[in-house]
């Protein structure tokens, strides 16, 4: 998603290690856009005193976040179950402010420009550049890129659904850390608990 702000809007600088919040510059420019997951944790917090903060919050299904690989360190998942679930508390307490937006992965890669359009009517103040499907065109590939991102890529649904192949760590992940169910219902990637088959 931090990618594609940058390549898609008129965006004056974009971070591209992971600053936090409180560690943004103080720049004149119009649109700064940094990426740290860690933050929603201190979304709430610093949309009140902080106007002209806006927070994207892009949630996936915990159960391909959990089964996913850095790409720097391919025997190494990304997180664990406890930690989306921590996550995702932060999240109900932040979903419903104006300047808060949450933004399904799985609808990103599936349909980025009408994504783009919800974020212009979301946030005004954002300026089209090029549209989130021409994505990584125009775009220059970084080392951080290449290895996390295993390269900068056209968007697609590859990894959608991929704990499918991954039921080892899916059992031993709510084994260790409890069920997911009622999160997995709320945001509609389930409608029962038949995926535990």
């Amino acid at each position: 998603m931090a990618r594609l702000m940058g390549a898609g809007f008129d965006v004056a600088e974009s971070d591209q290690h992971e600053t936090s919040i409180f560690d943004l510059p103080k720049s004149s420019c119009h649109i700064l856009c940094s990426k740290r997951p860690f933050d929603i944790l201190y979304s709430r917090m610093m949309l009140g005193p902080e106007k002209r903060l806006h927070v994207i919050c892009l949630v996936r299904d915990p159960r391909d976040v959990i089964v996913s690989h850095h790409g720097g360190e391919m025997a190494k998942y990304w997180t664990s179950l406890d930690r989306w679930k921590f996550y995702y508390q932060a999240l109900q307490r932040v979903r419903h402010h104006p300047r808060f937006l949450e933004v399904k992965y799985e609808d990103l890669i599936r349909d980025p420009d009408l994504i783009q359009r919800r974020l212009i009517n979301q946030f005004a103040f954002l300026r089209l550049k090029r549209s989130f499907s021409s994505y990584p065109e125009g775009v220059e590939a970084l080392p951080d890129d290449l290895a996390a991102l295993h390269g900068l890529r056209h968007l697609g649904n590859q990894s959608v659904g991929s704990w499918r192949q991954n039921r080892e760590r899916i059992k031993t992940q709510l084994h260790i850390h409890g069920d997911v169910q009622e999160e997995l219902e709320a945001l509609g990637y389930e409608s029962n608990d038949y995926w535990k088959q």
